[in-house]
């Protein structure tokens, strides 16, 4: 059984609060070998808590590193140029970004390519924003959600796992696990179909 952990499950790991106990149980099995856990690597690409971004990949892979005792898989998501690192994204074809695309407009009412969303913000789409820029933040971070899950069906997992409340509105889920998501589920619920 392979299960994924989004940013939240590893901000929850790192920081301690309602759900690190349900997720210390399944860094458990997966350090006995009864599951296995992934992260995407477009968590590197996430806004850090205590403000800008990871420094480096190296950095990111310490960070899941110190999760486990035994090596958590990095998936790797779509690259995009001033967002993932550079040789940590596959070259993505139509059909792999049309379910990107897919999972967003799950997800969001904001639209899925920055374009759009610049000219909303009334700023130029051809330029790059600078990163403090509020309209970018936001988009960076809503494709990030959405690459995360990309990542998850992508490469075939089996239950992905979150405290995002967003993946875990009823209509959501639902529509999100019939794209091929199979489960999605918060810490405890994952603990239990994982049995620990």
């Amino acid at each position: 059984m392979t299960l994924t952990l989004d940013t939240n499950s590893i901000v929850d790991l790192e920081q301690g609060n309602e759900h690190q106990a349900a997720l210390r149980r399944l860094i458990a099995k997966h350090e006995a070998g009864d599951i296995d856990l992934r992260v995407s690597a477009i968590v590197a690409s996430e806004k850090l808590k205590e403000g800008g971004y990871a420094s480096s990949f190296s950095a990111f892979s310490e960070r899941v590193a110190a999760l486990a005792a035994r090596p958590i898989a990095v998936l790797l998501p779509i690259g995009r140029w001033n967002i993932t690192y550079w040789d940590h994204g596959v070259w993505a074809d139509d059909a792999m970004v049309d379910l990107e695309e897919r999972i967003h407009s799950i997800l969001f009412s904001q639209p899925y390519r920055w374009a759009p969303n610049a000219v909303a913000a009334g700023l130029d789409p051809e330029a790059v924003p600078a990163e403090d820029c509020a309209a970018w933040r936001k988009w960076r971070n809503r494709l990030c959600d959405s690459a995360a899950l990309w990542c998850h069906i992508h490469h075939k997992g089996d239950i992905f796992v979150t405290s995002d409340s967003n993946f875990l509105k009823p209509a959501k889920r639902t529509a999100l696990e019939n794209l091929g998501a199979r489960s999605i589920a918060e810490p405890h619920q994952a603990c239990m179909l994982a049995n620990a």
